[in-house]
């Protein structure tokens, strides 16, 4: 859902961030901290948990993007909507940081 809207709204650049709000900043911080945490469990065999986390993260990012509705903020300012896909577009990223080291 992220990748789309960039892509259809942005031209497929993810776009600028603004100021943090609070909503922003705690999951900001879950977002810095997932990929060592699905690691770890992988790392320890524990795939029941790092699935159930990798569940729970996309959950959590589908209420992030629900309470910003960017849709909807698009529509009287861009640049607010555009921050909101910016940490999105982290969030998706967080997986490709995963390290099973």
């Amino acid at each position: 859902r992220t990748l789309t809207f960039i892509d259809k709204q942005f031209d497929g650049k993810v776009p600028n961030k603004l100021e943090n709000d609070e909503v922003d900043i705690q999951f900001i911080d879950h977002i810095n901290s997932i990929s060592e945490k699905i690691g770890e469990s992988i790392k320890n065999f524990k795939l029941r948990k790092a699935i159930r986390d990798i569940v729970n993260f996309g959950k959590e990012g589908n209420v992030y993007l629900n309470k910003k509705a960017p849709w909807h903020l698009i529509k009287e300012n861009k640049d607010a909507a555009g921050h909101v896909f910016n940490i999105c577009a982290q969030a998706v990223y967080a997986f490709e940081r995963i390290h099973c080291q």
